[in-house]
């Protein structure tokens, strides 16, 4: 037996071509074709027609990115640091680390 491999909670998912689209039934996705030179509207899960759809530019759109949260309650680590050594001829100087905050 196969394993879903449908995600998330929406039932729709384009392609890059905005003329297919993937329809998840029990966890499996299945492949849908729009008609007549429509594309497939990502926020009304329609076909429709290519004015509607403007990420799609000749019938492409871009890959759609995983979504994935972010904790925006934990800060960056925004500290750098940066070692410099200079050398002489005559003996080597090393400078401590610097930490600087961005």
């Amino acid at each position: 037996m196969r394993e879903p491999v449908c995600e998330g909670t929406s039932d729709y998912y384009p392609d890059t071509n905005c003329s297919i689209f993937y329809h998840c039934i029990n966890g499996y996705p299945e492949l849908g074709y729009c008609p007549n030179e429509l594309y497939f509207n990502i926020e009304l899960n329609i076909c429709d027609c290519p004015m509607n759809v403007p990420e799609c530019i000749r019938g492409t759109r871009a890959p759609l990115l995983s979504t994935t949260t972010t904790d925006l309650t934990t800060p960056l680590d925004t500290t750098m640091t940066i070692t410099t050594t200079t050398t002489t001829t005559e003996e080597t100087t090393t400078t401590a680390p610097t930490t600087y905050t961005v």
